[in-house]
């Protein structure tokens, strides 16, 4: 028996998984399903969070672990079926290139193998299609990583390395030894110690037929299923162990095609399927986010239409050319005041840095959306190596120039305290500063302002601001910079990172840098399957936009992004 599917298609802000839960509630209501006989499963662990807690209005009375048994990721349901199905023994292990528990394994094959690795380098947390950073990826790095591309293909094998090494954007000089036999290598090397990544054990699920996680599936953003969990996906709505599937998507934010993802399986889900999206006969569905203007310039960009309709009338699209970074970051700043939040983003990393950079120079604090990349406002490095928290510090000296203008508070909180200490050259001994930091009393201001060897003057936490701090020089300027606003915004006003990094998120406020590599140019005109893709992921960052929408089209070293010239005023 093929199960029957009910797919849900539509558009950025229509709430997909709200609806995903509404069935849920419909299944609970109708055929008396209960949550241990549903599996929802999402492509994250910050969305499947956010579904557990949400799937409570359905199931109010469920246990802790019965919600965690039913609402994990995709890999999750995979092992969960590996494991209760008996294919991998109580002895194998699962591996996460960038773990440190597990580096060891891949530092061991690389150096066996000559290949220069860099283990650092792995736990960088990356979603992007970053063709500036895979060119310089040493050779281990890039081996690992297309032998989890190959992996999740499910079709291909070692003989696909070239392939792989294209649609990841990575290199393997010739030098290093034939890449199908390294790649054979390395799969003889996990085998032989009982070690599966998560791609290993999504084809072992499908290989050994795995049972399924749940006779009722619920699969969230099936647009980035990659070819083996469609075929997994597959696999289970045929053993005749599933009742019913519900799926929710939209081809259009399809942006993970670098993993191999593609919309085509969303699309092209084979019968019985019951549509009741974008695709179903009647209205389509509205998105609480995107007014009329930005879902107009997000077609123009994709070159078809959204699978939503504007939630109302208006909304701000326009075109910005800055003339140099404090331009740009006075228009930042401008957008900040009149919404309160700013989503600031750019294709590459490379752009984001240099748009990061141009904030931080006119004292602008903000804060990046991947946990794993953070600007200086968050965690800056001093001279001596020290990570400390920069808003922590401005706030230690914000307290101190408020005490030496009213004369209270007069005492100085813990973490700023702390953050102060670490970040400035102090002329007290270490041990009077460690003691006082530790002692369970208030920590006067004048004392920490005694640990720097400076009277208690006019103007003393500006001092301190300009000259007293181990910030690295370019960022001190900066730190400087932001002291003295005094319309200084919260860091999290202001995030700055890629459009992959923003996905799922919006912001009112969206400033869309148009910056572009020249190399991938040439590959949008020449290959439909990177245009199409490239069109998608403009579009997803048009519709993070909940009010206004600012394309900068300056302050970039190569070309236009060529989806954005679809957009009047944008320059090649």
């Amino acid at each position: 028996m093929i199960a029957p599917v009910t797919r849900y298609m539509a558009g950025p802000g229509t709430g997909k998984t709200f609806t995903l839960l509404e069935l849920v509630r419909r299944e609970a209501e109708e055929h008396g399903t209960r949550i241990g006989e549903i599996a929802f499963a999402t492509f994250a662990r910050s969305q499947a969070e956010d579904v557990k807690t949400r799937i409570r209005t359905v199931y109010p009375d469920a246990k802790p672990d019965e919600v965690k048994a039913a609402v994990l990721t995709i890999h999750a349901a995979a092992l969960r079926a590996c494991r209760s199905g008996g294919t991998l023994d109580a002895g194998d292990r699962i591996i996460v290139e960038g773990s440190k528990r597990d580096s060891p394994y891949f530092e061991e094959f690389a150096a066996a193998h000559n290949l220069p690795y860099d283990p650092a380098r792995a736990r960088l947390a990356d979603p992007d299609d970053d063709r500036t950073a895979g060119k310089d990826e040493p050779p281990g790095n890039a081996l690992f990583k297309i032998a989890r591309y190959i992996a999740g293909q499910y079709t291909w094998g070692p003989e696909h390395a070239d392939n792989a090494l294209n649609a990841t954007g990575t290199h393997i000089p010739s030098g290093y030894g034939d890449r199908p036999e390294l790649l054979r290598a390395w799969a003889e090397y996990k085998a032989d110690n009982g070690l599966y990544e998560h791609d290993d054990y999504i084809r072992l699920a499908i290989d050994e037929n795995a049972p399924a996680p749940a006779p009722v599936m619920v699969l969230d953003e099936y647009q980035d299923m990659s070819p083996s969990q469609a075929v997994l996906s597959e696999t289970w709505r045929q053993s005749g162990e599933v009742l019913r599937i519900y799926v929710a998507g939209d081809p259009n934010q399809a942006i993970y095609g670098f993993r191999g993802a593609d919309p085509i399986f969303l699309e092209n889900i084979g019968g019985p399927v019951e549509d009741i999206g974008a695709t179903a006969a009647g209205a389509v569905p509205v998105s609480r986010r995107c007014p009329a203007e930005i879902v107009r310039a997000a077609d123009l960009v994709l070159g078809g239409r959204s699978n939503m309709a504007p939630r109302a009338a208006g909304g701000v699209v326009e075109v910005r050319h800055p003339y140099d970074g404090a331009e740009f970051a006075a228009l930042v700043a401008d957008l900040q005041r009149a919404y309160g939040a700013v989503m600031v983003l750019a294709r590459y990393q490379r752009d984001a840095r240099r748009l990061s950079r141009a904030l931080t120079a006119a004292g602008l604090p903000h804060s990046a959306l991947n946990p794993g990349r953070a600007t200086p406002w968050q965690k800056a490095r001093t001279g001596s190596g020290a990570m400390v928290d920069s808003a922590e510090v401005l706030a230690a000296l914000d307290a101190i120039d408020v005490y030496q203008r009213t004369g209270h508070p007069w005492t100085l909180e813990r973490g700023p305290a702390e953050a102060l200490a670490a970040a400035g050259r102090l002329r007290a001994r270490p041990e009077t500063v460690r003691a006082a930091l530790a002692s369970n009393q208030s920590l006067h201001i004048a004392d920490a302002i005694g640990w720097f060897g400076i009277g208690p003057e006019r103007g003393i936490a500006r001092i301190l601001a300009a000259g007293a701090l181990d910030f690295r020089e370019d960022f001190g300027r900066g730190f400087l910079a932001a002291f003295d606003r005094r319309d200084r915004p919260n860091r999290t006003a202001i995030a700055v990172d890629t459009i992959h990094a923003a996905k799922g998120r919006e912001a009112p406020a969206v400033v869309l840098h148009t910056g572009y590599l020249k190399a991938r140019s040439a590959d949008y005109w020449r290959d439909p399957a990177i245009a199409a893709e490239e069109r998608r992921v403009y579009y997803v960052g048009i519709t993070r936009a909940s009010s206004h929408l600012a394309i900068v089209d300056s302050l970039r070293s190569g070309p236009s992004a060529p989806p954005m010239q679809a957009i009047p005023g944008v320059r090649a």
